[in-house]
């Protein structure tokens, strides 16, 4: 904090963990790091205890909820909590008064608004008009703070403006890119010379779907893809890219190259890119909230200082494109073009620059020479 010109902190500034908080966003800021909020309004609970929430104006005698006699649910539920009543006034004043104190006592960057989807589908038809009442709190709250949405399947009027029937958020989560590039490493990872699907790849680039490319949010993996499976009955959890790459051996020479085409493809794209914990230093495993029951899960931090550079040259890999993406204006811009792809020769070209002003920047994918990616399928 001095060496910022900032007074310390003291003890007192510490004392509750909701300080703590606010210090850790603080001192974020002053390393230049945004903080972006996930805030889950699309259900609360489980257990609904006596601390819960529903305890708050419980009916004298009933021991489960009595749905919509309840100021606060409804008698949906979602991922093992109930959701809200949007339908009532005090409780969508409620939510919204919510996202105004965190960026007001705080003072975070954002939100990610967690399944926006179920919100508008699980409201008896109130949801998008709450989604609309919020995100217009909030810009005029606090013009400038991110909003961002996590919608699914994909919904490109959640980043339209209110007055043209959006839902008025900032972004929104991609999966196109994501679908095509595993599907492109899935096929890359089987012996031999057969065709990969490039060409579909290089149609998901664009995002065209969206009223601004800017707008999407793109992954390769992320917290409920890669989760370890937590039943015999949970089909959807996916690998990490480095073991789509290679499955029989992740830091082999083929799983670390197409590891660097994978990624490099998220960071010159257009879009945001977000990496997922561990996937910029080559990790492979799937994670687990369940700590206690998983600790072979953890993050593999020991790589970092192992003898073997693997996971050390791949950190430094995608340091140096995120630096690319700084210093090329182009690859944060609006500008993009596809140029060509062959899926039997396995090579896709795009082109990038900033509309009306130019900085060209052509990225080109390919078995043998890959310039700001380099690595092969």
């Amino acid at each position: 904090m001095a060496a910022r010109n900032l007074a310390p902190y003291t003890l007192v500034d510490l004392k509750g963990e909701m300080n703590q908080l606010k210090a850790l966003i603080d001192l974020c800021h002053v390393h230049g790091l945004a903080v972006v909020l996930d805030l889950v309004f699309n259900h609360a609970g489980g257990s609904f205890g006596e601390q819960s929430i529903w305890f708050f104006d419980r009916q004298l005698g009933a021991e489960v909820p009595i749905w919509f006699n309840s100021l606060y649910f409804s008698d949906r539920s979602w991922a093992g909590g109930v959701v809200f009543n949007f339908k009532s006034d005090p409780v969508r004043a409620y939510l919204i008064d919510n996202t105004r104190f965190f960026l007001d006592e705080y003072r975070v960057d954002g939100f990610r608004f967690d399944e926006v989807s179920v919100i508008d589908r699980e409201s008896y038809g109130r949801g998008w008009d709450f989604c609309q009442a919020m995100t217009g709190t909030l810009r005029f709250h606090r013009p400038g703070k991110l909003l961002h949405a996590e919608y699914w399947n994909v919904n490109p009027t959640v980043v339209k403006d209110v007055a043209d029937g959006g839902a008025g958020f900032d972004t929104t989560m991609t999966d196109g890119p994501r679908i095509a590039v595993r599907n492109v490493l899935q096929a890359a990872s089987v012996p031999g010379d057969h065709s990969v699907p490039m060409g579909a790849l290089l149609s998901q680039l664009g995002l065209d779907y969206l009223r601004a490319r800017w707008r999407g949010v793109n992954s390769l993996e992320n917290h409920d893809l890669v989760l370890r499976p937590k039943s015999e009955d949970d089909h959807d959890r996916m690998e990490r890219i480095a073991r789509v790459a290679d499955s029989n051996d992740s830091h082999s020479w083929w799983g670390r190259s197409r590891s660097r085409v994978a990624n490099g493809l998220l960071l010159t794209m257009p879009g945001i890119p977000m990496l997922f914990m561990g996937q910029e230093f080559l990790e492979d495993k799937q994670w687990s909230d369940d700590v206690p029951g998983h600790p072979e899960l953890l993050l593999y931090w020991a790589g970092l200082a192992a003898a073997d550079p693997t996971m050390r040259n791949f950190r430094d890999f995608i340091r140096e494109l995120i630096q690319l993406r700084w210093r090329q204006a182009a690859l944060r811009g609006e500008g993009f073009s596809p140029i060509h792809a062959h899926d039997q020769n396995r090579v896709l070209a795009f082109q990038r620059w900033v509309p009306g002003v130019g900085e060209d920047t052509r990225e080109e994918n390919r078995s043998y020479w890959v310039p700001a990616c380099s690595g092969w399928l």
